[in-house]
């Protein structure tokens, strides 16, 4: 699929909210899935910018921060150790996580490594969020590191060992 930087999430909700106005559901869902496909074209809407490190790999995080106001929607916090220009413990992405967990809340944002292509052991993606945040409560972390993901799809958490 070709990127399309051209096509905002603000034309997406309009084009949809168009769609919803004029066909309505469910002969519009074809249409709006089409709107979609065209907003999934444009990278820099998904919060990382992909072969960037550091500061530009954060370019499009108020986008990201913004579809906050919709309850609908969570993050999944994967890879971040991929996107910083240091080693453990990742410093310069920290204020970046902030950011998003300030936007989202825990119960909200879903830990994640994309572990196949980690430059650190799985290991210190983990530690990321549980010892390198310090402004991380325990519960925050219980809801990160597992809660919220089990929460939002309505899955049984599992048992504490």
């Amino acid at each position: 699929m070709a990127t399309d930087t051209s096509y905002t999430l603000d034309q997406f909700f309009a084009d949809t909210r168009e769609t919803m106005k004029t066909t309505g559901v469910p002969s519009g869902l074809a249409e709006i899935r089409d709107h979609l496909e065209k907003l999934l074209r444009n990278p820099e809407l998904l919060g990382l910018r992909s072969g960037t490190k550091g500061a530009e790999a954060f370019t499009g995080l108020p986008e990201l921060c913004g579809l906050a106001r919709h309850k609908n929607v969570a993050v999944k916090a994967s890879a971040l150790p991929c996107y910083s220009t240091e080693g453990y413990p990742f410093s310069d992405v920290h204020p970046h996580i902030r950011r998003v967990y300030d936007a989202f809340g825990p119960q909200r944002m879903f830990w994640g490594t994309d572990w196949t292509r980690l430059p650190c052991p799985w290991r210190q993606a983990v530690t990321l969020f549980t010892e390198e945040l310090p402004w991380l409560s325990a519960g925050d972390k219980e809801w990160i590191m597992g809660r919220a993901i089990c929460e939002w799809l309505d899955w049984p958490r599992p048992r504490s060992a």
